[in-house]
């Protein structure tokens, strides 16, 4: 980088370069080497284990919070958007029957928890006032 003062042009200048210690690691990192065999090899197999977790997401069809409970799963360790569509299709059959599991069963208020969180984080729009009272008889119930 040049500067011009007054006609006149001056010579680049030099910044001062830090003095670091040596790395510690060396050049370890720069020549690591991996197997593309191993490679293929872990991608099958997470290939594989997506196909178990898509027929368990749609196996579970008898018992709707355990269901719930595995969708809260895969948002949880960040794996949900392999099964997109999967979960999108659970969900929207399980939110048509929620009002009635609800009232139904006498589930604890972490599952009831649990469950608005899911949905509420999938776009469904849900009222807790609409399931207030259930909400508060079920607390009484587990402080006696």
């Amino acid at each position: 980088m040049a500067v011009q003062v007054q006609g006149s042009v001056s010579s680049p200048m030099d910044r001062p370069l830090a003095n670091y210690p040596p790395d510690i690691w060396g050049d370890r990192f720069l020549t690591l080497s991996f197997d593309i065999s191993e490679l293929e090899s872990c991608s099958r197999q997470v290939e594989v284990l997506k196909e178990t977790v898509k027929d368990m997401l749609m196996a579970s069809t008898t018992d709707p919070i355990r269901n719930i409970f595995l969708i809260y799963s895969l948002c949880r360790l960040g794996v949900s958007y392999h099964f997109e569509t999967e979960v999108e299709q659970q969900l929207a059959h399980r939110f048509d029957t929620l009002s009635q599991l609800i009232h139904n069963n006498n589930y604890d208020l972490h599952t009831i928890a649990d469950m608005f969180q899911v949905f509420r984080f999938h776009g469904y729009n849900m009222s807790s006032r609409k399931y207030n009272i259930s909400c508060i008889y079920i607390y009484h119930i587990n402080l006696n």
